[in-house]
């Protein structure tokens, strides 16, 4: 065995698959971050036109609760991979993307609070925002 040359065959051949593996999750990351954004457009604009609104106050039926949860389910999700997204696909580590998924919840309140953005916009946004910084 030449251990200038890289090491046993078998232990080159795990490190190979483990390379090619972990490519293979960053673009899996980047898939599902765009298919759960698409998801959570669909099922809050398919609420909005079936209810009228977005805001938690506003919900009066089963079917707007049901909205809601849905709604909860996909931004969560959304909100994890787009922390996995900025985590492992870019290479930024965690704190790096904890400190900007912080600025932009910062942002979010500031744009509340000076700019008046929509409440629930602002709500909804840090909802998504807030889950990276939570994720195991």
């Amino acid at each position: 065995m030449d251990l200038l040359a890289g090491g046993h065959p078998d232990q080159r051949r795990r490190h190979a698959d483990h390379r090619q593996s972990h490519r293979q999750f960053r673009r899996s990351t980047g898939n599902e971050y765009r298919i759960l954004h698409r998801r959570t457009d669909s099922e809050v604009s398919a609420w909005y036109i079936a209810e009228g609104a977005l805001s938690i106050h506003s919900i009066r039926t089963r079917r707007g609760e049901g909205f809601y949860w849905l709604a909860i389910l996909f931004t969560f999700a959304l909100g994890t991979a787009a922390g996995d997204l900025v985590a492992e696909q870019i290479e930024l580590g965690y704190l790096t993307p904890a400190l900007i998924f912080a600025a932009i919840i910062a942002l979010v309140a500031a744009a509340h609070y000076a700019l008046r953005l929509n409440a629930v916009l602002a709500v909804w946004i840090a909802y998504i925002i807030t889950r990276p910084l939570g994720a195991p």
